[in-house]
């Protein structure tokens, strides 16, 4: 009875199941050995670091013509305060003036005589009234001193004599210095006498605006460039980090694919052996049976 149970559940299920679940389970693992080789092979594939961004280069320096100081002014229903910045701390003066330190000198001398042509101070005016010290008049040559020291980098000075005039100059950027002087030059030739205050002052307010502009826009790229460099930085560290799972886990599915095939084929040697047992003790109980039947049993 328990031998017929046996041989039920063996035809019904065990041999009906193993006809495509090996081959099934086989599949599996095959697939999963592939995908592990493809994991690992994707995780040798060389992640290259983004490069670090160079310096974003300063937009250009746009020029202000005697036109745009008119449309300026036309658009402007009042004259804008400019503002009023101290001067400067300067430093020690290196011996010998270098040459951008005597470009920007000359420029700003050939200023300070047209400023004296159109009866325009060089230097702020201030009288005392009343043990205070109160500012009546502002000059070329210290209004036009922070916007200058925009471009100054560092606090190197250095001292040039021209004319019998001493000028403390920062001798950094002096393309950009000697491009804003040379138009201040070009917009005060442009006027006359009885102009040349309205027309200056409203210059260098346009010109101090574009400034910032410039500035600002400047800021801009460069915030621009950082976010895209950290945005590309990120993603490579990200993609640093999917690679070394993606290689941890195929060694790992590599593994469970070997060792399912190694358990696949003890399952099914174990079945074969239990199956021939069994037959073979069948055919062993079916000749002991006919030999009973005959009469006797062999010595």
């Amino acid at each position: 009875m328990k031998q017929l149970i046996v041989e039920k559940f063996e035809r019904g299920i065990v041999l009906r199941w193993a006809r495509f679940l090996p081959l099934f389970l086989s599949v599996i693992a095959t697939l999963m050995l592939v995908g592990a080789g493809l994991a690992f092979t994707y995780s040798l594939v060389p992640s290259w670091a983004p490069k670090e961004p160079g310096p974003v280069k300063e937009p250009p320096l746009v020029a202000l013509t005697r036109v745009d100081v008119d449309n300026f002014l036309s658009r402007r229903e009042q004259p804008a305060a400019t503002a009023d910045e101290p001067p400067t701390a300067s430093a020690l003066a290196a011996p010998g003036p270098s040459a951008a330190a005597l470009a920007i000198a000359n420029e700003l001398h050939s200023l300070r005589m047209l400023a004296a042509e159109r009866e325009l101070p060089w230097e702020d005016q201030y009288v005392i009234e009343w043990w205070q010290r109160r500012k009546v008049a502002s000059g070329v040559g210290d209004s036009l001193r922070p916007l200058l020291a925009r471009f100054d980098e560092g606090n190197a000075r250095e001292s040039v004599d021209l004319s019998g005039f001493r000028y403390r100059i920062n001798p950094s950027r002096p393309e950009i210095k000697v491009a804003i002087l040379k138009e201040a030059q070009s917009i005060l030739r442009s006027t006359t006498a009885a102009e040349a205050p309205r027309i200056f002052w409203a210059w260098l307010e346009l010109r101090t605006a574009r400034e910032n502009a410039r500035a600002q826009e400047f800021r801009r790229e460069q915030k621009r460039v950082l976010e895209a460099y950290q945005k590309a930085k990120a993603e490579h560290e990200a993609t640093v980090l999917r690679k070394r799972a993606a290689r941890d886990l195929a060694v790992t599915a590599a593994g469970l694919a070997l060792g399912a095939f190694m358990l696949f084929g003890l399952v099914l040697a174990v079945l074969a052996i239990e199956r021939h047992t069994r037959l073979l003790e069948g055919a062993q109980f079916e000749t002991r049976s006919q030999v009973m039947a005959i009469g006797g049993m062999p010595r």
